[in-house]
C-alpha cells in the first residue's frame, strides 16, 4: 500500500479525490511549517556567524595595516640613517676625493 492509498476502517478512500487533495494540502502545510521553523532557527545563527566572520576580517585587515605602517616606518628610519651617514661622510669625501 502506498502513502496515498490507505484503507481506514475497511473503506477504500482511493475513490474520493477530496481525500487525496486533503492529504496533499496537509503534507504541504506540514512542510511549510517545518521550513518556517527551521528558518527561524537558522537565520539568527547565520547572522551571528556572518558578523563573526566580518569581525575577523576587519581584525585581520587592521593587523595588515599595522604591519604595513611598521614596515614603512622602519624603511623611513633606515633611509634617514643612511642619509645622515652620507651627510657625515660628505665632508670627508670632499676633502679626500680619492677615497
Amino acid at each position: 500500500m502506498g502513502f496515498f492509498s490507505t484503507k481506514i476502517d475497511g473503506d477504500n478512500y482511493d475513490n474520493y479525490p477530496d481525500y487525496h487533495i486533503a492529504r496533499i494540502v496537509t503534507v504541504i502545510a506540514i512542510a511549510l511549517i517545518a521550513i518556517i521553523a527551521i528558518s527561524m532557527w537558522v537565520m539568527p545563527q547565520y547572522g551571528v556567524w556572518s558578523k563573526e566572520l566580518k569581525g575577523k576580517a576587519e581584525l585581520k585587515q587592521a593587523q595588515w595595516n599595522k604591519q604595513i605602517m611598521i614596515e614603512t616606518a622602519q624603511a623611513n628610519l633606515e633611509a634617514e640613517k643612511l642619509n645622515a651617514k652620507s651627510e657625515d661622510d660628505l665632508p670627508i669625501l670632499e676633502a679626500n676625493p680619492n677615497r
